[in-house]
């Protein structure tokens, strides 16, 4: 029986989330949670210096400002989401300094200040496009027995992201012959 302690507590988050629940592990996060939050977290300066070019007002579909049509107050020059993202970012970064991921899930109210950094990093993503698609594929993994294993767009490998095991679609596919065969 596992128990709610055993589990990575990004819970729904997590990278390695399974359709049993989060990642099994004896540490606050799971081991690709705190890979993937430290990529994001050393990604977070150089997002910051990027981002006030997206605050000028780039924010319909096409990439140009809203146009409201209502007779009220015009709207305003300057993409407020935009700031409250470079804002968020800042406090974070002045938070969690130099200190690893790994490291900080271990303090006090350290997996929220790191799941925050994830987050921020998500607000960004949504406002300037940086992540990469993902599709899932349902097989288990032949390593570590767990259904986490995808495929980011444009890669010719599959990647678990429990254990990290990678293999070509060719492989994959002979698993997948010998899965259903059994």
């Amino acid at each position: 029986m596992v128990l709610m302690n055993d589990r990575c507590r990004a819970d729904s988050q997590c990278v390695a989330l399974t359709t049993d629940g989060a990642a099994i592990t004896n540490q606050p996060l799971c081991h690709a949670c705190v890979n993937l939050l430290q990529e994001r977290y050393d990604e977070l300066p150089e997002i910051l210096r990027v981002l006030p070019a997206w605050k000028a007002g780039m924010r319909g579909e096409s990439g140009e400002a809203k146009v409201s049509k209502s007779k009220g107050e015009p709207p305003l020059p300057i993409n407020v989401g935009v700031l409250d993202v470079i804002d968020m970012i800042q406090g974070i970064l002045e938070d969690i300094g130099s200190l690893r991921i790994s490291d900080l899930a271990r303090h006090e109210n350290g997996v929220g200040r790191a799941l925050r950094a994830g987050w921020a990093w998500k607000q960004a993503d949504r406002i300037i496009g940086i992540s990469r698609a993902r599709t899932r594929r349902f097989s288990p993994c032949q390593e570590c027995g767990q259904r986490s294993l995808g495929q980011y767009a444009g890669e010719t490998k599959i990647h678990c992201a429990n254990c990290g095991f990678s293999q070509t679609l060719e492989e994959y596919s002979a698993h997948i012959i010998t899965v259903r065969k059994s």
